[in-house]
């Protein structure tokens, strides 16, 4: 089952079956049951998937972003997965300049520091403090982590715990549109703070 990585591809209903499909790949299945776990405990709130396109168990570069979007709502008419192929702008950018970074998608998994979706793109403190927990848990699903970039403030509260697996961090800027409109320039450097970041670490 081939997937397609392009900018914007899980905005085909086709597309997303498909990936819903692969979910079933051994890659996929701790993380897949990590997910299903956060649904039973949160039952107010929507978790999306993690992107079989990506890495899996398997990937070495984690991106943790803040707060998953109404694009990742499948209920709402998303596609159900945290993707930097999602039919919105922050994906679009990540894709971009993922190719830019020379980050495969297919070595990375993208997550949030604040996992579930609340029907809002507002947060709080201890919204961050809250998924700090969640965040530990799935590193412990990452054995093949070679480094964690944490992309915008809130996660970049991150670093502490991260830094506690003896995992390196790479602090960015939020790819998100707010970010492009109020700080261009920096925005614009996101993919070359990206690469810079990871080459040193090699």
């Amino acid at each position: 089952m081939e997937l397609e990585d392009k900018p914007r591809a899980n905005g085909l209903a086709a597309e997303i079956e498909r990936r819903i499909g692969a979910l079933e790949c051994s890659h996929m299945k701790p993380l897949v049951d990590y997910v299903r776990g956060l649904r039973l405990r949160y039952p107010n709130a929507e978790f999306p998937d993690f992107d079989p396109l990506g890495g899996g168990c398997k990937a070495s570069v984690l991106f943790l972003l803040e707060k998953p979007g109404p694009k990742t709502s499948r209920e709402g008419g998303g596609s159900g997965f945290i993707s930097a192929c999602n039919d919105d702008p922050t994906a679009n950018a990540m894709w971009h300049f993922m190719r830019e970074a020379g980050i495969p998608i297919s070595q990375s998994i993208h997550w949030n520091i604040i996992p579930g979706w609340d029907g809002t793109r507002r947060y709080f403190t201890k919204d961050i403090a809250e998924g700090l927990p969640h965040l530990t848990e799935l590193l412990g699903l990452l054995p093949h982590l070679k480094a964690v970039i944490l992309a915008g403030i809130a996660a970049g509260k991150a670093a502490p715990a991260i830094r506690g697996f003896g995992l390196p961090v790479v602090l960015s800027d939020h790819p998100g549109p707010m970010v492009r409109a109020r700080y261009k320039e920096r925005w614009s450097e996101i993919p070359r703070v990206w690469r810079e970041g990871l080459n040193a670490l090699s």
